[in-house]
């Protein structure tokens, strides 16, 4: 069953390319940088395979020191990070203060399954900061990026299916 979550994946990545999302790479001549922090690996590599197929540089981890360490070694900047609410060792909101410290003009966009209120009780999120829900499609993930990012790209997307959640429990 993996095996066709996977093929769908795909099939909605090779959607993304051939609606013509790398023109913003291409336009720029600078793809925007953004770090990926998530713990599960089959999420984490759709993730990963969605933002690069659309013109993004995107550096992935499995938790926040890992994320920590991953940019004490890079010297580029960091538009955005994208990255669970809760990881092991570690929580993204406390990544996200931490890296801001070093790069104040970085976005950010909280992934979780839970619900807004339960992971980030009382939180008022300010304009560079976002929320995600899971399970979400490509299309969802890539508007939530390029509102982060105030870019323009939502109009080329297909209609898509949301990813269902039982497909990452299989």
């Amino acid at each position: 069953m993996e095996a066709e979550w996977r093929k769908s994946a795909a099939s909605d990545t090779e959607n993304v390319v051939s609606a013509g999302c790398h023109a913003r790479a291409r336009e720029s001549g600078e793809a925007p940088n953004i770090l990926l922090v998530e713990d599960e690996p089959l999420v984490r590599e759709v993730i990963y395979q969605v933002l690069q197929s659309a013109g993004h540089s995107v550096r992935k981890s499995r938790n926040a020191e890992e994320a920590l360490d991953t940019q004490k070694i890079s010297n580029g900047t960091l538009q955005l990070l994208l990255t669970d609410v809760i990881l092991p060792g570690g929580s993204g909101k406390d990544l996200s203060r931490l890296l801001r410290k070093r790069y104040p003009n970085m976005k950010t966009i909280f992934m979780s399954g839970y619900a807004k209120s339960a992971v980030l009780p009382g939180a008022e999120l300010d304009a560079s900061v976002s929320f995600l829900s899971k399970p979400f499609s490509v299309r969802a993930l890539l508007q939530k990026v390029e509102e982060s990012l105030d870019e323009k790209l939502s109009s080329a997307l297909p209609n898509e299916r949301p990813f269902q959640k039982n497909s990452f429990d299989r």
